[in-house]
């Protein structure tokens, strides 16, 4: 009926005025209107919405931020709110946090799927790689019968993924984020433990084995140490930051001083004041021994001068000399 009538008042003064999602189809949207297809705002535009929404964010907040929006209006107006309402650290690595809003825009599509293709966006979800066949195999797992190509095809005809024989990845980094947040906890545990089965490489699958564990697990808190050398060998210095610290809330408490203070000193390494001064604060929380109480006085930002940063350095190493001057 709308395409009927849209054809027909060229003419008049009536001006019919309709939307379509990307990947819908229908008599409207086939009937030869003029189109006009949107797209994100281009980085300065989105700089400048974002710097009026919420002013002062930290610059390696604001940076995840315009990447996290990929040019979303919507995305860049409530993710600063998304990351006031969590708990965790939002300057350190890992996905935002969406807000309510924002998961019911982005996730309202993929339920609307069948079971087998949500089963594998979760996956492609919470890997940290776009590869097809490890996405599938993990998801093979997870269902308990093999599973094909042909699974993902019905969200890649939702235009929610671009969607080859070797990659599938998401259309909008929030996509990804909705998928993953709006899933049960159960559920992500399951594909997490597919995940860890089924790749070969031993720092992604501890990643993963890590994930959503809680409680003391020491022989994973090493392995999660053990990565992060390795990750800080390689330069990805934010990535041991991360590691050292969920080492830590996993380890034998006897070892989480030890972690986070060497987490903080990465990040003084890295110039990231904003990622010290969350880590310095869990470690004052615990019961320290002298060591690492004048490492953590060494670490603070509110030290007075040079000399005094230099008092405290060689005090830390008259400390750890078992001598004292």
């Amino acid at each position: 009926m709308l395409a009927f009538v849209a054809r027909r008042i060229e003419s008049d003064p009536v001006l019919l005025l309709a939307a379509a999602r990307d990947g819908y189809r229908s008599a409207l949207t086939d009937a030869g209107l003029p189109e006009r297809r949107l797209t994100g705002l281009d980085d300065a535009t989105a700089g400048a919405l974002l710097d009026a929404a919420a002013p002062g964010l930290a610059l390696a907040v604001r940076s995840r931020v315009l990447r996290e929006a990929g040019g979303n209006p919507l995305a860049l107006l409530e993710l600063p709110a998304a990351l006031g309402q969590s708990e965790d650290d939002p300057a350190l690595p890992g996905g935002l946090a969406l807000t309510e809003r924002l998961e019911r825009a982005f996730a309202a599509r993929v339920s609307e799927l069948p079971a087998a293709t949500r089963l594998v966006l979760l996956v492609a979800a919470l890997s940290d790689a776009d590869s097809i066949g490890e996405i599938l195999e993990a998801a093979a797992v997870v269902a308990g019968s093999p599973l094909d190509l042909d699974a993902a095809e019905p969200a890649a005809e939702a235009a929610l993924i671009d969607l080859d024989l070797q990659t599938l990845r998401f259309r909008h980094p929030l996509i990804r984020s909705a998928v993953a947040q709006s899933a049960g906890l159960a559920d992500r545990r399951r594909v997490h433990e597919a995940l860890a089965d089924v790749l070969q490489d031993r720092d992604r699958r501890v990643w993963h084995r890590a994930a959503l564990l809680t409680g003391e697990h020491e022989d994973v808190a090493r392995e999660l140490e053990a990565a992060g050398a390795r990750a800080r060998q390689r330069g990805a210095g934010a990535v041991a930051v991360t590691a050292l610290r969920r080492a830590a809330e996993l380890g034998e408490p006897a070892s989480r001083s030890r972690r986070l203070l060497t987490a903080a000193g990465l990040a003084v390494e890295l110039g990231r004041p904003d990622v010290v001064v969350p880590l310095l604060r869990e470690v004052r929380r615990l019961d320290l021994g002298e060591l690492d109480r004048a490492r953590v006085t060494l670490g603070r930002g509110d030290r007075p001068d040079a000399p005094t940063r230099r008092r405290r350095a060689l005090q830390v190493a008259d400390i750890r000399r078992g001598t004292r001057r």
